[in-house]
């Protein structure tokens, strides 16, 4: 029986799968087929998903196959890092003798159902997925190894935060706008990972992602607080404003129950975003609801003339693909950092009376 799929045809997926290579990308087509992805993961999630049981259940269910769009011997090469690097819902776990099994974040797969689309609705319906009951039996807490633990793995066990990203008592957490401070203007070390990362700065992070990292860790308590420079990417990758801010609510009520004083920036110009109104409307939407809702350094004005004209010399010339984004960023110069340094400071013994 013919499905009334608008995303399902393998030169739409194709058209996703190349717009992915140079991170351009229609946002509701990106969105229903990462959507599409995690939820055949998802309906494999008891035991994981091994890289040919994903290939073999697009083909079954959806008539999808990676064997057309990249060829036989290339569809592992090309499919394996995109789940590794860009789809950040995704968790693998190396089994003994090397298997690769791969898991969805049941969190996230929950959240995506309160706003799903028509065509999201058909890939649960079909994969015989009921997220409603998933969320029933996650909040019950009725039987935690069957409704949580045996649907999502265990991350790996709390670790002592190896933090090396201190800036005057505090630690960083953000995105490539930090990650890029922190290694050249703090000198600050990147880990030895596959993904950029100093401390709490992270390639790519969400707002989501830091709550599970800042979860799983255990804090030193040297330090004051932490500054928080996180929202871009949600924006890019065009999640709804509601979830930004819950997000971000979240994230600073694990801090304070770690002991740690949680201080936001704002979220400058995106500068290569400007002609996208409604991104630009959600970016200055998030900045007022940080600075009525937190302690908050709004570190905008670095980036306006006294005209508040976007002063786009204090960005690199060029964007950036970097892993966790949807969409090429335009990071910061040299000046534009050091603006915000200088913003930082100034504004950090304001924060706690400090004058």
């Amino acid at each position: 029986m013919r499905r009334d799929w608008t995303i399902m045809t393998s030169s739409q997926a194709a058209l996703v799968l190349a717009c992915r290579a140079t991170r351009y990308f229609v946002s509701f087509i990106y969105d229903e087929f990462e959507f599409l992805l995690e939820m055949v993961i998802l309906s494999r999630n008891e035991n994981g998903a091994t890289l040919y049981e994903i290939r073999d259940d697009l083909i079954k269910h959806f008539g999808l196959s990676f064997e057309d769009i990249w060829g036989y011997n290339c569809w592992e090469e090309h499919f394996r890092p995109m789940l590794s690097n860009i789809m950040p819902n995704i968790t693998s776990k190396t089994l003994n003798g090397g298997c690769i099994v791969y898991f969805m974040n049941l969190d996230a797969a929950i959240s995506k159902s309160y706003d799903a689309s028509e065509n999201m609705a058909l890939i649960c319906s079909t994969l015989e997925i009921d997220l409603n009951k998933l969320k029933e039996a996650r909040d019950a807490n009725i039987s935690e190894s069957d409704s949580i633990e045996a649907i999502v793995p265990k991350s790996t066990s709390s670790r002592v935060s190896t933090v090396s990203d201190s800036f005057y008592g505090h630690f960083l957490i953000g995105d490539n706008f930090f990650l890029e401070l922190s290694h050249i203007d703090l000198r600050k070390k990147l880990t030895k990972s596959r993904v950029k990362q100093i401390g709490y700065c992270v390639s790519g992070e969400t707002i989501f992602r830091a709550i599970k990292r800042i979860s799983s860790s255990v804090i030193s308590d040297a330090y004051q607080g932490a500054i928080i420079n996180l929202g871009s990417v949600d924006l890019l990758r065009g999640k709804e404003l509601v979830d930004i801010k819950k997000d971000m609510v979240d994230l600073c009520e694990i801090l304070c129950e770690k002991n740690i004083f949680p201080i936001v920036t704002t979220i400058p110009p995106l500068a290569n975003q400007m002609h996208n109104k409604v991104l630009e409307q959600k970016r200055k939407a998030f900045n007022t609801f940080l600075l009525e809702k937190f302690d908050c350094i709004d570190i905008e004005p670095c980036f306006l003339s006294n005209l508040s004209h976007i002063l786009f010399d204090l960005y690199h010339p060029e964007p950036k693909n970097v892993p966790g984004s949807n969409r090429p960023m335009v990071l910061w110069n040299h000046v534009g950092r050091q603006r915000v340094v200088k913003m930082l400071k100034r504004k950090i013994p304001e924060i706690y009376g400090e004058y």
